[in-house]
């Protein structure tokens, strides 16, 4: 029960691209308790990179985990709001059962993307602020339509893996903007679906719902749901957003200006803006914010966070948290040693972006000079500094990219799970020629569902009222770094080999 001083407390679902995840979050900012599961999807048998899950069996799922973080939480939560990975989508026919679950990394419409390389790209990028690729919903109904009619032929609404739960949770099917322009069907200015579009491809307008605002309310808690998280019938449901700007807001990015950085499996870069900008040289995304009346300018760093696992499990095989820090403590050994640096440059999922062409390259890549094999040079620490290398290079180059567009910020924001590597922060404050300030926080995705959940319940006027109560900010002050010169140096090398070998 609430006392008068007990601040309320929000269920968080999150559904990312491989884990599952519960949290209670109360207006203080403060977790009281957080659940994971592993989650995966099957492949299709003769379907090339086609994958799909089941929805109700997610639904069921994520009902069990909420359960769990309900009853740590210590039984209560005074609303609810689902987080979603961007590009998973929901089929759904006349009855609103679901009939296919599509994940954000299901490819199978990869040929189909082909057709939309030339004026076609060039005409969708104008309206929805990106450019369609395999993954976004415009090129995979093609795929449908071609090589499963059956199933095609029953589709009756099309929702986000988000806005699926939202209505599992309500009874109440809806959509909102922040993963509806993932379908590239949505006017991304207007944030309405695009008449043009839904009518050069044949799509009904009926299959796309209302859209509704992030932190709106999207309904009441049904009785079924209700009994397996314990919870009252009632509760109310909030409406939810992408994963990437439920991101940013828990790291603070809600100002016009505020630039952010969360990095954990992948490292998008989102710069706030007033207005849908969009970019002349089409290699930014324009989304919808979370926060009422902003969007999001998106470039991004891509696999960071997968290459730093790769690299630790290469080195330390089956360590798990601690290979990271070995990881940290050979990169730091490699600095400090005397000499010339090895010059190896890796290019293993760590991207700048470049919406048109793809964002990532087709082929990994690890070069280094053949004297320094002779030397000695190319050491396990040698390839542990190159991982952090490419992590930090990559993010600055998309911090760059963004400021050709819309200015430099006055600060860049960075939190996620490789903010734990004490080198990684030291290296990106010491090269990203801004203050940089690191976001605190257990989950900021989460967090900054919490805060959107909270405006909705009446607690902030405002999302960036949340963000003044709820997002914790420090600012990174570190010494100069040993080689500070010479790793600028690196990083145009970098972008030099970037360019040779992974531009297509």
């Amino acid at each position: 029960m609430h006392t008068a001083d007990k601040p309320k407390q929000a269920l968080v679902l999150d559904v990312g691209t491989s884990m599952l995840k519960a949290c209670v979050v109360d207006a203080n900012g403060s977790f009281l308790s957080c659940v994971l599961q592993r989650w995966s999807c099957t492949p299709q048998e003769g379907v090339p990179s086609g994958l799909e899950f089941q929805p109700r069996q997610l639904a069921e799922e994520m009902l069990l985990l909420g359960a769990r973080a309900v009853k740590q939480a210590g039984g209560v939560a005074d609303g609810l709001i689902v987080s979603t990975q961007r590009l998973g989508f929901v089929f759904l026919d006349d009855a609103g059962h679901a009939i296919a679950g599509l994940p954000n990394i299901d490819r199978r419409a990869a040929q189909e993307a082909l057709a939309f390389r030339g004026e076609t790209g060039l005409q969708d990028y104008a309206v929805t602020g990106r450019w369609p690729g395999a993954q976004h919903l415009i090129v995979r109904l093609r795929w449908w339509r071609r090589y499963r009619p059956d199933v095609f032929g029953h589709i009756c609404h099309i929702v986000s893996i988000g806005d699926y739960l939202t209505g599992y949770l309500t009874g109440k099917f809806l959509c909102e903007p922040t993963t509806a322009c993932e379908t590239g069907l949505l006017d991304v200015q207007q944030k309405e679906w695009s008449a043009m579009l839904l009518h050069r491809e044949t799509l009904e307008e009926s299959w796309f719902g209302l859209l509704r605002s992030p932190g709106s309310c999207a309904g009441l808690l049904r009785e079924e749901a209700a009994r397996v998280l314990e919870l009252p019938q009632g509760t109310p449901v909030l409406v939810g957003g992408g994963d990437t700007q439920l991101g940013v807001l828990g790291a603070g990015g809600v100002n016009r200006g505020d630039m952010a950085v969360v990095a954990g499996t992948s490292a998008p870069v989102n710069v706030v803006v007033d207005e849908a900008v969009s970019d002349p040289e089409y290699r930014l995304i324009t989304n919808p914010h979370v926060a009422a009346g902003k969007w999001v300018l998106e470039a991004n760093a891509m696999l960071t966070g997968t290459e730093f696992q790769w690299i630790k499990d290469l080195l330390w095989e089956n360590t798990g948290p601690a290979g990271f820090q070995c990881l940290n403590d050979m990169a730091e050994n490699e600095l400090k040693r005397e000499g010339k640096l090895a010059s190896v440059t890796m290019l293993a999922g760590a991207s700048v972006a470049n919406a048109r062409r793809g964002n990532l390259y087709p082929q990994g890549v690890i070069s280094f000079a053949m004297e320094d094999i002779n030397a000695g040079r190319i050491t396990r620490d040698a390839l542990a500094l190159s991982a952090f290398e490419t992590a930090v290079y990559a993010i600055l180059s998309n911090v760059e990219l963004l400021s050709r567009r819309v200015g430099k910020p006055d600060r860049l924001i960075i939190g996620g799970g490789e903010t734990k590597l004490p080198l990684f922060i030291r290296m990106l404050a010491a090269l990203a020629q801004v203050p940089v300030y690191q976001a605190q926080g257990e989950d900021l995705t989460c967090l900054g569902a919490a805060m959107l959940a909270f405006v909705g319940l009446g607690c902030f006027r405002s999302a960036e009222a949340a963000v003044e109560k709820m997002a914790r900010l420090m600012p990174v002050q570190t010494p100069p770094m040993i080689r500070q010169q010479e790793l600028a140096q690196r990083m145009k090398n970098w972008n030099d080999a970037f360019d040779r070998f992974a531009i297509r």
